[in-house]
C-alpha cells in the first residue's frame, strides 16, 4: 500500500474548528470531509503536544467554566485515528525543533518551541502540507528553516490560513 498524503495541522487548525470558527470552519470542514472520504490515502497529521494545545473551547473561556459537552468535542478530535495520526515528539524531532529555533535566530526570526516541534514533526513525517492559521510573523513566501510559508492575503490586508507550507531542504 502507498504511502498517504499526509497534511500536518498545527494546534490553531483544531482550535478553530472547536470554536466553530465562521471565517475559517468552511475551509477545515472541507479538508476533514477530504480525508473522511480518502480511504486512508489522506491523512491529517498533527503532534501530540496539540492535545495540551488545544485544552479549552471559547465558551469554556468565556465563562470561565469547564464543561464536559466540549471537553467531549475536544476529545474526539483525536479519537478518529484514520483521520488525524499523532505523531510523538521523539528525541529526532526535539532535535530538529532545537535547531530549528537556533537557524530562525540567525535570520532574525523567532521561533516558538511547541511551533518549531510542530515543524520538526513535519518534516520527519514528510508532510506534504503544513496547515496553520499563524503567520509566524512573516510575509508570504519568506523563508522559515526547512520550509517555504504561503500565505494568502485576506482583503482586509491580513493573512489568513489554513497557510501551506511545502517542506524544502532543512537550513535552507
Amino acid at each position: 500500500m502507498p504511502e498517504p498524503e499526509r497534511i500536518y495541522w498545527d494546534a490553531n487548525c483544531f482550535t478553530y474548528y472547536i470554536n466553530e470558527d465562521m471565517e475559517r470552519l468552511p475551509n477545515l470542514e472541507a479538508i476533514l470531509d477530504r480525508v473522511q472520504r480518502s480511504d486512508g490515502k489522506v491523512q491529517i497529521v498533527t503532534s501530540t503536544i496539540s492535545k495540551v494545545e488545544v485544552a479549552f473551547s471559547l465558551q469554556e473561556q468565556a465563562k470561565r467554566e469547564l464543561s464536559e459537552d466540549e471537553e467531549s468535542r475536544i476529545a474526539n478530535l483525536w479519537a478518529d485515528t484514520s483521520v488525524v495520526k499523532l505523531v510523538e515528539p521523539h528525541e529526532l524531532i526535539i532535535d530538529d525543533a532545537r535547531m530549528m529555533i537556533r537557524i530562525a535566530m540567525t535570520k532574525g526570526l523567532a521561533l516558538r518551541a511547541a511551533d518549531a516541534i510542530h515543524l520538526a514533526s513535519a518534516k520527519r513525517i514528510e508532510a506534504k502540507e503544513f496547515h496553520t492559521i499563524r503567520n509566524f510573523g512573516m510575509r508570504s513566501t519568506k523563508r522559515w528553516p526547512g520550509y517555504r510559508l504561503t500565505l494568502r492575503k485576506q482583503s482586509s490586508g491580513g493573512y489568513q490560513g489554513s497557510s501551506a507550507v511545502a517542506p524544502q531542504a532543512f537550513g535552507d
